[in-house]
């Protein structure tokens, strides 16, 4: 009897003191993960929204099993959960240079198109100040608001440019988009037609 109760009191010694050897590195996976994954959890955020919520999911069954003891487990799922982080990451990469190729294109484009357009309406607006005859629909007060509006194109435009100049492409985008869309606001309240 007393052999019996000693070796079951053996075995859970040498089970707990399994859990115990497998706790810390368990532990320091978890972390590990945690870890490379806070430098690029806006990025994968961003641009890879599905594989990131997988990943998340992923890790909080990994974190359960940790809280629940079952250290081994937690250990089986670190390959899982490191190759989810490999998909996600790699999947934010592409989509980012995707987005990135078409903000550069979206901004050669305003690049291209807002210069004339601001000569255009300031060309047209001088030229309307000066003349004794408006065009049809519209009024002297049109061409003195617009004329205001004209004067600050110019420098929004060099925000535009300035920012693209810092690599903040997005930003000029949003800028240059802006001016664009003054000029054109404009350019309609001056019967002017803008090109395409």
């Amino acid at each position: 009897m007393k052999t019996t109760i000693c070796s079951v009191l053996l075995s859970v010694c040498l089970l707990l003191t399994a859990c115990d050897s497998q706790k810390q590195p368990a532990q320091a996976a978890y972390a590990q993960i945690e870890a490379s994954v806070g430098p690029v959890r806006e990025s994968l955020e961003k641009y890879a929204p599905v594989e990131y919520e997988r990943l998340n999911q992923m890790m909080d069954a990994m974190r359960a099993k940790l809280n629940s003891e079952d250290y081994q487990g937690a250990m089986e799922m670190k390959g899982q959960v490191l190759s989810q982080l490999a998909a996600a990451s790699s999947a934010a990469g592409q989509k980012k240079n995707q987005v990135v190729r078409e903000v550069i294109s979206e901004w050669k484009q305003l690049s291209a198109a807002v210069p004339g357009s601001i000569e255009a309406v300031t060309t047209r607006v001088n030229a309307l100040l000066a003349s004794n005859k408006l065009p049809a629909g519209v009024s002297r007060d049109t061409v003195v608001r617009s004329q205001s509006i004209v004067a600050q194109l110019s420098g929004q435009w060099n925000g535009a440019v300035a920012s693209a100049q810092r690599n903040a492409i997005d930003d000029a985008v949003k800028q240059g988009t802006e001016v664009k869309k003054r000029c054109l606001d404009v350019a309609n309240a001056i019967s002017l037609k803008l090109p395409e």
